[in-house]
């Protein structure tokens, strides 16, 4: 019984010893490998550099994400001193935050991840959410792996790309030091790659630091400005003068031929395309709206974008549109007035062209004093006595108010009708030179209402559409324009048709750009015109999938040909500027202004008669000297 009890104490002290002395051995194996791992400051310090210098400059603020999921004992001690040296070495001007919430949940863009593996980047559960945003994540991964094993190590580097390209993050570098090597080494990926366009990751190592020293001068590259000849499917959407196409949309060898897209966006496209060693495939779909309980559902380009069908869509998307915060918007590459159109004004009728040179008031004004010269000259007829008739219209002129519209006509009395006496002959006076007076003032109006003014005045804003119970032809209902005063056309041309041929008041909405090519197409027979004040600048872009990996590339090239003024040249090759100003052109028909130039023949003409005139009258004068003259112009008499 003792014996057994002696076995039981040393038992029970060999387990009271037996923790201390494994504590002892897990200090001294950390000991050792910080002795041991020389490279782990030169690892630390190479972090710091890149940070400073290509981070550093770009944001205030860098977010630090670690873990470690299997055998961590080693890679902690490696993240723990990275940290530690980067907090205290780094500049004042860059914040370190280690947060591990979702990246979209910050301001900040970029990221340092310290892992040891795939696995570990899969613990950090790094995904970016389904949102409206759109930002460029810049991510630098510090992987920390030791083992010889290749064939593992480039799956690892693999996997992590594949779950960045998941994501559509692009500008991912992972930075690496190979085992019994001096240098460190700094991989990226792309999809697009001379020997592949299937959009598999290809793995790069696109930098070395070697000997304190960076082969080039970047961190994160600048990607996907060079496709290397691979093809990319854009849904279109045919709506001249922005998207025309020379073919036959359901012939795929038409379809294949990116020389039959033109257009103002087509050729903005292909100037895209030709800069990044691009191909197009066009798939080309009807981009119409459906209605049901009030809401549109995806069709045309909008569904293929859903299902992964076309990489991209073009043809008089707007950001404005309902359905817009489901994909990602480019660059405006081009922007045109957003207007009501209508019918220019109807031609006057031939009483109305009379009537329009004089406003209201000056028609009343005249009317009025004709109305009281006829009173006046009743009473005189009817009360006045025969001597104060006869002094006032004179003996002979028995019917002065015919005589007086006679006059005002500018017909001629008779000369019997004429007054003899001085105070009848002042009043005639007076009333012929103040008709002659009218009637030249009236001629002269007349004369620039039947030059410049054929229509009568179209509405020029919103309100005034309104007022004159003008009815919107559209393809959905919105808030633009009253409900009980809109009608459902889906058709765009046959909404244009309509408002052109129809005599109801009819408007429609599209963009200016759209108009003018309808005018230019329809010259002789289009009355087109639009209201004056603009609904809003309709910006078009280009759709992507949300957040498309392709989204930044294009819209770099989009500002670049902007800032450049290519865009503006390219829409002005498609429309006519005479077909801009189509309301000008539709009521002045762009007529000069008579100048002295427009009438030197006229001067001429009268120069010439002047001449003869005074040729004639010296041979007048001549001829009370020269008998045989005096008979020569009795004869030409």
């Amino acid at each position: 019984m003792l014996r057994k009890f002696k076995w039981c104490l040393i038992f029970l002290f060999c387990l009271y010893l037996s923790p201390t002395h494994g504590s002892e051995d897990s200090v001294l194996k950390k000991i050792a490998i910080a002795k041991n791992n020389s490279h782990l400051l030169e690892y630390a310090n190479v972090v710091r550099y890149m940070v400073t210098k290509f981070i550093g400059n770009y944001t205030n603020t860098l977010i630090i994400m670690e873990t470690c999921a299997i055998s961590c004992d080693e890679h902690r001690l490696y993240h723990t001193t990275v940290l530690r040296y980067l907090l205290d070495n780094l500049n004042y001007t860059l914040a370190i935050q280690l947060f591990f919430g979702y990246p979209d949940d910050r301001p900040w863009d970029y990221n340092m991840l310290l892992v040891a593996s795939y696995w570990d980047f899969e613990a950090l559960r790094f995904r970016i959410p389904e949102n409206e945003h759109e930002r460029q994540f810049y991510i630098f991964i510090v992987l920390t792996w030791f083992l010889d094993d290749q064939a593992s190590y480039y799956d690892d580097l693999y996997g992590i790309f594949c779950t960045c390209h998941y994501f559509n993050i692009k500008n991912v570098i992972i930075m690496n030091k190979p085992l019994n090597q001096n240098y460190f080494s700094f991989f990226s990926y792309s999809i697009y790659a001379t020997d592949q366009c299937n959009e598999n990751v290809t793995i790069e190592e696109i930098n070395r630091y070697e000997n304190g020293q960076l082969q080039k001068p970047f961190l994160f590259p600048d990607h996907q400005n060079n496709f290397h000849g691979c093809s990319l499917t854009i849904c279109g959407h045919v709506i001249p003068p922005l998207i025309i196409f020379n073919g036959d949309a359901n012939n795929e060898e038409h379809l294949k031929d990116i020389q039959r897209l033109r257009g103002i966006e087509g050729d903005i496209l292909k100037l895209v395309a030709r800069t990044m060693n691009l191909k197009l495939q066009l798939r080309l779909t009807p981009n119409t709206y459906s209605e049901k309980d009030g809401s549109r559902n995806s069709t045309g380009c909008f569904i293929d974008l859903e299902q992964n069908l076309a990489h991209m869509a073009i043809g008089g998307l707007s950001p404005l549109m309902s359905q817009s915060y489901k994909f990602s918007i480019s660059y405006a590459h081009h922007t045109s007035p957003y207007v009501f159109i209508i019918r220019g004004g109807r031609p006057f009728g031939p009483i109305k062209q009379l009537l329009r040179p004089l406003e209201p008031k000056a028609w009343l004004a005249i009317l009025l004093q004709l109305v009281i010269s006829i009173v006046a000259i009743e009473m005189v007829l009817r009360f006045a006595k025969p001597s104060w008739r006869n002094f006032i219209f004179g003996p002979h002129n028995r019917h002065p108010i015919r005589n007086l519209f006679v006059s005002l006509m500018g017909n001629p009395l008779p000369s019997c009708n004429i007054p003899g006496k001085n105070f009848a002959r002042f009043i005639l006076m007076a009333w012929l030179l103040w008709c002659f007076e009218l009637r030249n003032f009236y001629q002269g109006k007349l004369f620039d209402s039947l030059r410049l003014v054929k229509r009568a005045p179209s509405p020029r804003t919103i309100g005034e559409l309104i007022e004159r119970d003008y009815h919107l032809l559209t393809f959905f209902r919105s808030d633009l324009y009253p409900e009980n005063k809109t009608e459902i056309v889906r058709n765009r041309a046959n909404r244009l048709d309509l408002v052109n041929q129809s005599e109801r008041h009819l408007t429609a909405t599209a963009m200016l750009d759209y108009l003018a090519h309808y005018n230019m197409m329809h010259w002789n027979s289009t009355s087109l015109t639009y209201v004056e004040e603009t609904i809003y600048n309709y910006h078009c872009v280009m759709f992507f999938p949300k957040h498309s990996m392709l989204l930044a590339s294009f819209n770099s090239k989009f500002k670049m040909l902007s800032d450049a003024g290519i865009t503006s040249h390219i829409g002005r090759k498609y429309i006519h500027p005479y077909f801009y100003n189509t309301k000008a052109n539709m009521h002045a028909r762009e007529l000069p202004q008579i100048s002295h130039k427009n009438l030197a023949g006229l001067y001429y003409i009268y120069a010439g008669m002047s001449v003869f005139s005074m040729f004639v009258f010296i041979l007048e004068l001549l001829s009370k000297c020269l008998g045989k003259l005096k008979g020569v112009l009795d004869y030409l008499h």
